[in-house]
């Protein structure tokens, strides 16, 4: 059975019977004028269309726990819709299935203000199914261990704990993996250095290791010298990560002293800006 709830907000709640509208918007953009826009049928028939039209995903979620997407856009003077964006993100699928239909939706009855056709936007929240791995507190509000690397998004990459997912044998396998591979720079031994460096990568359903970055800046050859090693460690052993179809993100911290290079472990990773997304 599929657990879709919509709530359609039209952000006229405390709001002025004068018009607004948002501040240095090109062209203006209102949030409440004298004729609002209508869907065709009337409103009570856009959560109707948006049922009917929208295709839930297959992801893992949490068995009756909901949370929100919010979705803003924009009626146009002609009544089209344009300027679709998610204000939070819930999963890759969800996201891109809400916009989606959104984008689907027929040219609505455009609103006026002040006898002039005029651009209003609107917020669609949408409920649905919670995914995996967000704390029960959280439930409902934006998700906190379901976050998704923001170059990555488009591919639904995971930042999460996976249970399962690991380099084969484990992390002392990683370790003795990375001392075999890795050839000091001579620069980084003659200029002694030391420090932190540190690289994230992406594994694929596969468990294939793909898009390997440092972010770390020690410099003299450290850093490209452990990406060629990185990208040749073998696949990964994949635990749920085959079934749920999922993209990972790891990021692990190598030490390096006078040149010579030894794993630390596998930190948190983090967007590439980092924070929450309300």
């Amino acid at each position: 059975m599929r657990h879709i709830y919509f709530c359609i907000l039209f952000l006229l709640v405390s709001i002025p019977s004068f018009a607004q509208k948002e501040k240095s918007s090109e062209p203006k953009i209102y949030i409440a004028v004298e004729e609002m826009p209508e869907f065709p049928g009337g409103m009570n028939a856009l959560p109707t269309f948006i049922a009917q039209n929208f295709n839930l995903p297959k992801y893992p979620a949490i068995l009756d726990s909901l949370t929100n997407l919010a979705i803003t856009f924009v009626i146009g003077p002609s009544g089209e819709v344009q300027d679709i964006e998610p204000l939070n993100r819930v999963h890759p699928l969800i996201d891109q299935e809400a916009q989606r239909v959104l984008q689907i939706m027929p040219r609505w009855k455009p609103g006026k203000q002040d006898g002039e056709l005029v651009y209003v936007k609107y917020t669609v929240p949408i409920r649905v199914p919670a995914p995996q791995h967000v704390p029960s507190f959280l439930q409902g509000k934006s998700p906190y261990y379901y976050y998704y690397d923001e170059e990555a998004y488009e591919s639904g990459v995971y930042i999460g704990y996976l249970e399962g997912l690991e380099f084969p044998y484990g992390n002392k396998a990683l370790a003795t993996f990375i001392q075999k591979n890795y050839k000091i720079p001579e620069a980084a031994k003659r200029g002694k250095v030391s420090g932190i460096a540190k690289f994230s990568f992406i594994i694929n359903p596969k468990g294939e290791v793909t898009r390997v970055k440092s972010i770390s800046n020690l410099g003299s050859g450290v850093e490209e010298n452990l990406v060629g090693v990185l990208e040749k460690m073998p696949n990964w052993k994949t635990g749920n990560l085959t079934a749920i179809s999922h993209y990972v993100k790891r990021t692990v911290e190598i030490e390096i002293v006078h040149g010579k290079a030894t794993f630390r472990g596998i930190v948190p990773s983090e967007f590439d800006n980092p924070g929450i997304k309300e």
